[in-house]
């Protein structure tokens, strides 16, 4: 009876290997609008599409590279398992609000591959995040201090000191106040036990690469169709626009990027058709760093389907 159950259950893995893949590209299709596709390919010539299609291939790379390093201490995570998640949080953020929806398929995958806790797996992929967020910062910052052709107001990023420190000193006085044996104050102490210089400052490095490397992409395609001012202008503005994006208000941060990058064009004199295209390349490369995905989210259910029938025989 139980070789039965197993046979059957063996069958619809398979079926969930072989279906799932096929619909999802459908829902895909269905889902994206292919003339942004058709529009930026027709734009652009084989080498900078090359290019284009080089980094998508190399942002889950860098960022598999980035994930086993942060994962080192809680467990060993291979190149390819910490790449493979990375390609899944590329095709969740699809169809998840932000990255940080597309992070639950991540999360579940390094619990998988790790046979860690999901706590364990969530704390990783945050400190990921959160350095990932500085690292725009810091590239931001940077933008501040090259001879730019625009005047850039300051009074922002002072805004921005001033509410770091007033928030840094609330979270302080939160903490001093709260017990010991506080939910607030056992997580604080789990973070520091995981968290060191020697592991945040060369995950940090590897996050200002992975910015670096994700968006040149606008960058080339703004040099391809217009020059060297534009994807200078293009350059100096993308981590701005990279940080406004990351914010979980829209779906992947498509259509407030495309919007940003038209606005851009107004701002500083460059032909809009330009600056959309390089938010949509930008775009298209995210999403094709997440079309693997498709399959790797088979090998994800499978697990659980087998964790499961596992549980069953047991029982």
């Amino acid at each position: 009876m139980r070789s039965m159950l197993s046979e059957k259950e063996d069958g619809n893995r398979t079926a969930v290997v072989l279906i799932l893949p096929l619909a999802s590209f459908l829902v895909l299709f269905f889902f994206l609008d292919m003339s942004d596709f058709v529009r930026v390919a027709s734009s652009l010539g084989p080498a900078t599409l090359l290019a284009v299609v080089l980094v998508s291939a190399m942002r889950p790379v860098v960022g598999g590279i980035r994930s086993r390093i942060a994962f080192k201490p809680v467990a060993s995570l291979t190149l390819l398992d910490a790449t493979k998640g990375y390609v899944l949080s590329a095709y969740g953020s699809i169809f998840l609000p932000s990255a940080i929806g597309g992070d639950v398929l991540r999360i579940e995958h390094m619990k998988n591959s790790t046979g860690t806790t999901r706590k364990e797996s969530f704390l990783v992929a945050a400190t990921e995040r959160v350095l990932g967020l500085l690292s725009l910062v810091f590239l931001t910052i940077c933008v501040l201090f090259f001879d730019v052709p625009f005047t850039m107001s300051w009074y922002w990023f002072i805004t921005a000191v001033v509410g770091g420190f007033v928030l840094f000193l609330g979270s302080k006085f939160l903490l001093d106040s709260s017990d010991d044996g506080s939910m607030l104050n056992r997580t604080l102490t789990y973070v520091r036990s995981y968290a060191s210089m020697n592991l945040l400052l060369p995950v940090f490095i590897l996050s200002v690469l992975f910015q670096v490397i994700s968006l040149s992409v606008p960058v080339l395609v703004a040099y391809s169709l217009a020059g060297l001012n534009a994807a200078i202008i293009i350059a100096l503005v993308t981590p701005a626009i990279a940080l406004f994006s990351a914010l979980p208000i829209s779906i992947g941060g498509i259509g407030l990027r495309e919007a940003s990058y038209v606005g851009t064009g107004a701002l500083f004199n460059i032909d809009e058709s330009v600056c959309l295209l390089s938010g949509l390349a930008l775009s298209m490369s995210i999403i094709l760093s997440g079309v693997p995905g498709v399959f790797i989210q088979s090998e994800l259910l499978s697990h659980e389907n087998y964790k499961e029938t596992n549980s069953k025989n047991k029982i």
